[in-house]
């Protein structure tokens, strides 16, 4: 008789639904896992429909908003405190359904804060804890007494809760051994260094984009408008139709501050120092999550845009208001309108604040590069996501992309320079990009360098992604991997001592032997 599949009832537990590469690997769980035919839910304490996934949007998934109006700050301070706050409100609301409104969870599995994990524990279910990053290397150092207090009772609570889960996962080999520096004592009690799940990406929208057009065209019309037209203008028609017709250079990250997003504009302008006539067919598109209402998103945005007129980069579109040096009072009724592309359509560097998932797909399918600008990011999906679409990454070495980029530094310099010898690549060797130092003489080289390669070397880098990406960071293997801890939590509740016999195999076995005790009998 065929083993029965188990379909387990989920909860995962996340502080907020933005747009982000956290967010992102929630909803990836969820989807993977509702493919697997398991029940999930999502209980978070944030969520702004203008501001979300598709998944969200559409209700793909099942998402329970509780605490909405609680802040994330109060007077710019205590990020941490309120994280902490708004996931004791979720735990305590999800406890209360389960009790008076009869819903049922057979696993629990949160990420983030974990600080909520003893309040869960309340539900008696196994608990599955991924941890992003530790948060006390997310603090920055204070000579403050008061904040050295402060985190001093954070952390020791984040170390205490987070070894009360059941069962532990990071999303990089770099986070594992952040993940030993910062909880010893969990390492070393029994549970040992927590299982590395690389965050996936969905391979299936990178090849439906190929199928929609080839890889020598772009679909202009999935594009911003602002982006559709900056490619048009930029095109050189003496050239034959390519992905680096024009050279489209491409940064996704949130609008923060800590994402080094200057980095690229200044690698750009570097560019056109080092190799003269670089910008007159080339484009850099700087994207990414934007919220009005977040004070480093606007900062960070108005930074960027500063940086690229004063490099001479970009232009600004300004209103009949700042010409006429107009009152305090007009200035502050225009700052209101900061929503509004501020860069005129023929400069060089194109902003686009905040975008569907068909024109995120449409701007890595455009894009002759990535560059990612981030250091010690603790993992970092969007070069995953570029590779998928086949799209040559650049990007700092340090943290996740070391494990996600393939260098492919040593290689590629020596075809251009024609010193390359012909030999047989592993494909775990196979170039997927470039990794340099935080520096914008480096990351321009590197892009002038991809420019200059040939079709197929160049095409074989973007399919090297590509294969990366399917065999290392699929939504499958991903979601296969969760799966795993969770059946085995399962497991070990049904039986604690059951470590390797699977739960159909242990039924089966106790079927097995009321048969043999019954044909005894009538023996």
């Amino acid at each position: 008789m065929a083993n029965k599949k188990i379909c387990a009832n989920i909860v995962i537990v996340h502080p907020e639904l933005i747009i982000g590469g956290a967010e992102r690997l929630i909803l990836d769980a969820a989807i993977g896992l509702q493919q697997l035919d398991h029940k999930v839910e999502v209980y978070t304490g944030f969520l702004n429909k203008s501001n979300c996934f598709s998944e969200v949007k559409d209700g793909t998934i099942k998402v329970n908003v509780r605490g909405n109006w609680l802040p994330k700050k109060l007077f710019g301070i205590g990020h941490a405190f309120f994280s902490i706050l708004r996931m004791i409100y979720i735990s305590f609301s999800l406890v209360m359904d389960v009790l008076f409104r009869r819903k049922h969870f057979d696993v629990i599995m949160c990420d983030q804060v974990s600080i909520c994990i003893p309040i869960l524990k309340l539900l008696r279910k196994p608990i599955f804890f991924y941890c992003h990053f530790p948060d006390r290397f997310l603090s920055k150092e204070s000579n403050s007494m008061i904040k050295r207090a402060y985190r001093y009772v954070i952390d020791g609570l984040e170390s205490y809760t987070m070894n009360k889960a059941d069962a532990i996962a990071v999303n990089s080999i770099f986070t594992q051994g952040k993940f030993a520096n910062a909880f010893p004592n969990i390492v070393s009690k029994g549970k040992g260094l927590p299982v590395v799940l690389y965050p996936p990406v969905d391979i299936t929208s990178a090849i439906q984009y190929d199928e929609q057009i080839t890889k020598e065209d772009i679909n202009l019309n999935k594009l911003p408008d602002n982006v559709s037209s900056a490619i048009q203008r930029k095109t050189n028609i003496n050239i034959q139709s390519s992905r680096r017709n024009p050279f489209v250079v491409l940064s996704i990250n949130r609008f923060e501050k800590k994402k080094n997003i200057l980095l690229a504009i200044r690698s750009f302008k570097a560019c056109q120092q080092l190799a003269p006539g670089f910008v007159d067919h080339s484009l850099l598109v700087i994207a990414g999550g934007y919220d009005q209402a977040n004070p480093d998103n606007r900062e960070c945005y108005s930074q960027l845009k500063r940086e690229a007129i004063q490099l001479g980069l970009a232009k600004e579109l300004k209103s009949d208001d700042q010409e006429n040096n107009n009152t305090d009072e007009d200035n502050e009724e225009s700052s209101e309108d900061d929503e509004k592309e501020l860069i005129e359509e023929d400069s060089n560097v194109i902003f686009v604040r905040s975008f569907s998932s068909e024109q995120k797909a449409s701007l890595l399918g455009a894009a002759s590069c990535l560059l990612y600008t981030p250091s010690g990011e603790h993992f970092g999906i969007v070069p995953v996501e570029a590779m998928s679409f086949r799209c040559p990454v650049i990007a700092v070495d340090d943290g996740g992309p070391r494990e996600s980029i393939i260098d492919g530094g040593r290689l590629i310099s020596n075809s251009l320079s024609g010193s390359a010898n012909k030999q047989n690549i592993n494909q775990d060797e196979a170039p997927t990009g470039f990794l340099c130092r935080s520096d914008a003489m480096e990351f321009a080289g590197r892009m002038i360098q991809l420019k200059a390669l040939n079709d197929n070397i160049y095409d074989q880098i973007g399919w090297n992604g590509r294969q990366r990406a399917q065999n290392v960071f699929s939504l499958n293997e991903f979601a296969d991997g969760v799966e795993r801890i969770i059946l085995n939590l399962l497991k070990r509740k049904i039986d604690p001592e059951l470590q390797n016999d699977s739960i159909i195999d242990k039924e089966n076995k106790k079927q097995e032997n009321k048969k043999r005790k019954k044909s005894k009998k009538n023996q």
